[in-house]
């Protein structure tokens, strides 16, 4: 059971990071990139909004599960509206979680498929930026469902599935890169040639800005990183936006498991524990759900205006 001990800091239900090796290198060298107290800009909460689909106030007096937390870049943002907050990482980037030491908040290291039972019902389930990185993506998030109330909420994203992903930029150079250069080593090379790297590779995205036909065509090619954070994140220095840099191309390339699943895949596969979405975005593949609870399988439909449940003609 988890409850809130404040003599323990880190609750430890796993004894090796396993396939979350890579994040738990990545998020502890950069823990605190994308901290909106460090960075003085709301980057993190702008994002948490737009994927919970509400006001931050409407967590109020409510008990959250976050799984995959990592570094606490929501961690934190979550602890400051919620009633307590049980955030939970495979990977040591636990130990560095932002909201360390914060009163209403527990942190543990634990699988999302053997999340340890917990002392108060849950509410919410949030879960962003690590389905796909699961070795089955259609049983962890089957599995976010167990760790809710009923008639609580279960939020996450995936990765999109695109036809082109095979020769999308990481998913071709991620192989060849991970078997030839440890991450620790790649890591003190971005970090030695970072400014050049940034340099040339935001010089090369406005050459190409400047040929749509060229940019269409080559932007399905292995050739072609496409974040600018010069636009990205205009707010922010120079040198914070060099290290979401460093950070991006960290996390590109290291990844055990990416598995992309369509908007379908995921709508199709919670359909099969007799869950529909109240809400989601295909753009962004964001998925809202109220916890039904009736765990046997449903007929649905898929329409512009909303997944429904197909009855059954007699």
């Amino acid at each position: 059971m988890i409850g809130n001990d404040p003599k323990k800091k880190v609750y430890r239900f796993s004894e090796n990071e396993g396939h979350t090796s890579s994040f738990g290198y990545e998020w502890s060298r950069y823990s605190r990139t994308y901290s909106d107290v460090i960075l003085g800009a709301p980057i993190s909460k702008s994002y948490l909004e737009a994927l919970l689909g509400f006001p931050l106030e409407f967590l109020k007096g409510m008990n959250i599960l976050e799984i995959g937390c990592g570094a606490g870049r929501f961690t934190e943002i979550l602890a400051d509206y919620a009633k307590h907050v049980v955030a939970v990482d495979l990977s040591r980037a636990v130990y560095v979680n932002a909201a360390l030491g914060r009163q209403n908040v527990t942190l543990a290291q634990a699988d999302l498929l053997d999340v340890p039972e917990f002392s108060e019902p849950i509410d919410l389930v949030f879960c962003r930026g690590v389905l796909q990185h699961t070795k089955n993506p259609h049983e962890s998030m089957r599995r976010l469902f167990d760790y809710c109330r009923n008639d609580g909420l279960v939020i996450f994203d995936i990765y999109k599935k695109y036809w082109w992903d095979k020769f999308n930029f990481k998913y071709f150079w991620r192989p060849i890169l991970k078997r030839f250069v440890p991450i620790e080593k790649f890591d003190v090379f971005i970090n030695r040639n970072g400014k050049s790297l940034y340099y040339f590779h935001h010089l090369y995205l406005k050459i190409v800005s400047h040929i749509p036909i060229f940019r269409t065509i080559i932007g399905k090619t292995p050739l072609y990183f496409g974040i600018n954070w010069e636009k990205k994140y205009p707010f922010l220095t120079q040198s914070q936006r060099l290290e979401a840099f460093k950070n991006e191309l960290v996390d590109t390339f290291y990844a055990e498991y990416d598995q992309p699943m369509t908007a379908s895949e995921v709508i199709h596969t919670l359909s099969e524990i007799g869950e529909i979405p109240y809400s989601y975005d295909t753009v962004r593949n964001y998925f809202r759900y109220k916890k039904l609870g009736k765990n046997t399988p449903i007929n649905i439909r898929i329409t512009k205006n909303g997944v429904f449940a197909l009855t059954e003609e007699k």
